[in-house]
């Protein structure tokens, strides 16, 4: 069975195919046999891009690279992706994959925002993407309680913003 989860009728989110060419054909596949018409992929490290054009020529690939390094994303990442998932949802009997490499952060958080677009609640969204993929963000649930107790005072408007990427990482993870 494929390492993905519908969040949607249409719209999924996983991990990326195992790395023994019997194991990816059998997951492509079963990506295939589920419908699958588009995938996102979200890792920097790897993309399986030809390996799909070779074996699954009619699923629309993109690799939207970026690192998985706990860092803000850019904006422009999360508009190629959400774009794209768009372009395919607006066509008739299209599913969405969008994965990274464990199905964690990139892939859930890029299908987060396409929900978000869709104009789906945020609160709605995040417990879709938590229900039907329980792995979901469970780093950052694992980092919270280490956090120190925010200042008195403190609101979330206020609250500085993580430092975006060195110059040029961005840029890279567009290519």
């Amino acid at each position: 069975m494929p390492n993905l989860d519908f969040i949607t009728d249409r719209l999924a989110t996983g991990g990326d195919l195992p790395a023994p060419i019997e194991g990816a054909l059998r997951d492509l596949q079963a990506w295939q046999d589920l419908g699958i018409t588009h995938v996102v992929d979200n890792r920097l490290e790897y993309s399986d891009a030809e390996f799909v054009a070779e074996w699954a020529p009619d699923i629309t690939y993109l690799h939207n690279g970026v690192d998985d390094a706990g860092q803000q994303m850019p904006d422009e990442w999360f508009d190629q992706g959400v774009d794209f998932v768009l372009d395919a949802l607006a066509q008739p009997d299209t599913r969405v994959l969008v994965h990274c490499h464990m199905g964690i952060n990139r892939g859930p958080s890029l299908a987060y925002a396409s929900l978000l677009a869709l104009g789906t609640d945020p609160v709605e969204a995040i417990d879709m993407v938590r229900s039907a993929r329980p792995i979901a963000g469970n780093e950052l649930r694992r980092r919270r309680p280490r956090l120190a107790p925010p200042p008195a005072g403190h609101t979330p408007c206020s609250a500085p913003r993580r430092p975006t990427p060195a110059p040029g990482l961005a840029s890279r993870a567009l290519d």
